[in-house]
């Protein structure tokens, strides 16, 4: 069969084009560090990048979420530890008050000075986190607690309704953490927990009665118990979080290696292949312009 010199070149130039092809993929692949930039190159691979992909958002997202989280507890945890320093000193007056060592006018001070702890637990009731009540329970917009200070004894007042309810976000596959207590729980109703306990305590010690303040310290050691039980459980759910960051943050180092071992290219083993690329590029130019130049005259030589 009789091969002409445009069938010639036509092949030269194919397989030039091919060697370029080749050496501008390998090129790309030492720049970019990746294996295939298209998902047709390798399908796959890259469906299992894609899902590693999926994962690794998820993951990103779960860690978001405790360490906002994480934000609320630790402040729920500062508001827990002064609120236990208001009623550890509220015990102390209430026990001062009901000995017979101090007069009427006394306990009337320390009445004035409840009045004080009172306005300053309600303070704590209404802390904010991020624009919202962290006590306000699913009405984080509204604050849970008021205070009336017209009379010689502070009066509190519960919002309607209740701030109640507790938040929670996920931390996992299928997993949840409640990011704090609401403040019914930690501050208890108009009748019950820590605010009516300080407040009865404030009634009884404006009294003069010792009587009176006696009959109303149970109520004190039962807020007292109540705030150092949820102390605790505040302290085990920020532990729980940290559990749970760092087994996320190993989760998350997983996944970049698996598609780190799927997607990235060995830099060295890349590196020897475009050298070769490069090689048989040039070969393929050098062939193809010595065919592309010869003439009828080249082959009578």
């Amino acid at each position: 069969m009789r091969i002409t010199d445009n069938q010639m070149a036509a092949r030269a130039l194919a397989e030039f084009t091919a060697a370029r092809e080749k050496m501008d993929a390998a090129q790309l692949r030492v720049t970019s560090g990746h294996r295939f930039e298209r998902a047709s190159e390798d399908p796959t691979a890259a469906s299992a990048v894609i899902r590693i992909d999926s994962q690794s958002r998820a993951v990103t997202q779960y860690q978001r979420n405790i360490r906002a989280a994480s934000s609320r507890l630790n402040l729920e945890q500062g508001s827990l530890d002064r609120l236990t320093d208001l009623i550890t000193r509220a015990k102390e007056l209430g026990l001062a008050g009901g000995t017979d060592t101090v007069n009427d006018a006394a306990r009337q001070s320390m009445a004035a000075e409840l009045n004080q702890m009172l306005a300053q637990a309600v303070q704590v009731a209404n802390t904010k986190s991020g624009g919202e009540y962290l006590f306000g329970g699913d009405r984080s917009t509204t604050a849970p607690f008021s205070m009336d200070t017209s009379g010689s004894v502070y009066q509190f007042m519960v919002a309607t309704p209740a701030p109640s309810g507790t938040r929670s976000v996920e931390i996992g596959a299928a997993q949840s953490a409640a990011t704090g207590h609401d403040g019914t729980q930690v501050f208890g109703t108009a009748t019950t927990g820590v605010l009516a306990a300080l407040q009865g305590l404030a009634t009884a010690l404006n009294s003069g009665q010792r009587s009176s303040v006696a009959d109303v310290l149970p109520s004190v050691d039962r807020a007292l118990d109540t705030v150092q039980t949820l102390t605790a459980e505040t302290g085990a759910r920020v532990n729980a979080l940290d559990v749970a960051d760092t087994n996320l943050q190993s989760l998350a180092m997983q996944h970049a290696a698996a598609a780190s071992d799927l997607r990235d290219v060995d830099i060295e083993e890349a590196l020897s292949d475009l050298v070769s690329r490069q090689t048989a590029y040039q070969a393929a130019l050098a062939a193809t312009s010595r065919i592309l130049n010869t003439s009828l005259t080249d082959y009578l030589r």
